[in-house]
């Protein structure tokens, strides 16, 4: 009875060393296509900014026309992040990225050739879905497969986004056209274009209405295809490694099942219950099997080991989702208000050149890459949530400074003020999702959806409701609304900590199985 004891225990840990095997290098290889994927759509969105003006020249639109390109492209990325709650449970995920990398391929590289305005906004709309899709996902993803171990990899996920946003569009500038502005101006006498309106005195208004955007400026032609099909070159190699690794997943199970076949036919190994594991090796073992094995076969079921969703009554984990996903909102609304904005606002209110407004706008986004790497470092010895603290901290004293810098025109303080504010925002997004999985509830696809939807409705209202105060109170209160903004933002910091505290004491008092039943 000892011998067979003893070549049951054997075969038991043959087959868990062989999951723990396969499942850490299928995490790693995993996260390494996700992290590609990122890196590409990261690109594509930072290839907008750039060739903004070739968009308007190809689908033959002026300004007004034009803005509803981009704001189309973030309509659609709401709708990405709603999509991806109903598909990301429904199917495998290297399917679901597979497919969506395909069908982004063919969407960047229809775009270049969209003359038609409407065609062109709809493929901004399609695109903002699919990468929308892609970004909810790809974090869900993420916390699926590394659970409490996720901070830094989330916070990598979201440094190689914005790596790609800031190289992007030293890329696809050669293939501009150039001085289109000063064409428009020579074409048009007393043509001034401005960031955020167009303005046209009124005896030229007829000229500029019967005149056309044309895809070239004398000899030069419009060449932004090159460097979108190269984007859509990138998305198919994506798409290749998902399809791959798909297939290697498939094969892994059935050489896992042929495995334990053969080692003495364990078809229950994976149901056992207590007797039977106390007879074979422990309870350690069977926690260890079971947990592996439903990682990689059901995303929807929860083989964690501390059961923290039992002891928190419904109530409090939907309280506690609120406020994070309010945090994460705010914050990324703040984030998305000042990157775009502050180009303009030192470009008209402080009276700077346009190419400096550039410059301090690429050292911010240079600012928040280097902050999100550092930050891969510092969670590993600082708590996250204190790290979120200095973080906010740290963001309300950058637009602090930039709001005394701003009123007693103080160009060092501005120079100073917004790589500090890049600095301060580059990873509080991720480590707040990722704050909401190890305390309050599991992030899923359904979860993540909610995070992105609620990031990217603020993000909307807020740049509207600026755009309306600078317009009718002064180009000034950009700084005001941000600063008082982000002064909320720590309120709700303070009263997300507070919840945090009162989960973690929940947890150290025992849990009775009629309080279980009852919060069930």
């Amino acid at each position: 009875m000892s011998k067979k004891r003893y070549r049951d225990d054997n075969c038991i840990s043959v087959i868990s060393r062989f999951k723990q095997d396969q499942l850490y290098r299928h995490k790693v290889s995993t996260s390494l296509a996700v992290y590609g994927i990122f890196a590409v759509i990261g690109g594509i969105k930072g290839q907008i900014g750039p060739a903004f003006l070739d968009l308007q020249i190809i689908s033959n639109v002026g300004l007004d026309k034009g803005s509803w390109i981009v704001t189309s492209l973030y309509i659609g990325y709401t709708l990405g992040a709603l999509t991806n709650g109903f598909l990301y449970h429904r199917c495998t995920g290297s399917v679901l990225f597979a497919v969506s990398s395909l069908c982004l391929s063919v969407i960047i590289a229809f775009i270049p050739w969209c003359r038609e305005y409407s065609v062109m906004v709809t493929c901004h709309t399609a695109m903002g879905l699919v990468v929308g899709l892609i970004d909810a996902a790809g974090n869900a993803e993420i916390i699926r497969l590394w659970k409490t171990k996720s901070e830094a990899i989330l916070v990598g996920l979201h440094v190689i986004f914005n790596a790609g946003g800031v190289i992007s569009p030293v890329i696809i500038a050669p293939f501009l056209v150039r001085n289109v502005t000063e064409e428009m101006t020579t074409s048009v006498p007393r043509l001034t274009i401005k960031t955020l309106n167009l303005t046209v005195p009124n005896s030229n208004l007829s000229l500029l209405q019967n005149s056309s955007f044309s895809t070239t400026r004398g000899d030069e032609e419009s060449r932004i295809y090159i460097p979108y099909s190269i984007s859509s070159v990138f998305c198919i190699l994506h798409c290749l490694c998902f399809i791959i690794l798909y297939i290697t997943e498939k094969q892994t199970k059935n050489i896992g099942n042929q495995t334990k076949n053969n080692q003495g036919n364990y078809s229950g190994l994976y149901s056992l219950n207590k007797q039977e594991t106390d007879r074979l090796n422990g309870q350690a073992i069977t926690n260890q099997v079971t947990v592996i094995y439903a990682e990689e076969t059901d995303k929807n079921v929860t083989h964690d080991l501390s059961k923290y969703d039992f002891q928190i009554p419904r109530s409090l984990q939907l309280l506690g989702l609120v406020v994070m996903v309010t945090i994460a909102a705010m914050s990324n609304a703040i984030d998305f208000s000042f990157s775009t904005y502050l180009s303009s606002f030192c470009v008209e209110f402080l009276h700077w050149s346009k190419s400096m407004g550039s410059v301090i706008t690429s050292l911010l986004f240079i600012m928040v890459v280097v902050g999100g790497t550092l930050s891969m470092l510092f969670t590993k010895c600082i708590n996250s949530i204190v790290y979120i603290g200095v973080q906010v901290t740290m963001l309300l004293t950058a637009l602090l400074l930039f709001l005394l810098s701003a009123l007693f025109h103080l160009t060092a303080g501005i120079w100073l003020s917004a790589p500090l504010f890049g600095f301060a925002k580059s990873a509080i997004f991720p480590l707040v999702i990722a704050w909401t999985n190890q305390t309050f509830i599991r992030v899923s696809g359904r979860i993540s959806s909610v995070f992105f939807v609620g990031a990217m409705g603020s993000c909307s209202v807020n740049l509207f409701m600026l755009a309306s105060i600078m317009e009718s109170m002064g180009k000034i209160w950009f700084c005001y609304v941000l600063t008082i903004e982000s002064i909320v933002l720590i309120i709700f910091f303070i009263i997300a900590v507070i919840l945090s505290q009162y989960v973690k004491h929940r947890r150290r008092q025992p849990v009775t199985s009629k309080q279980t039943d009852a919060e069930l």
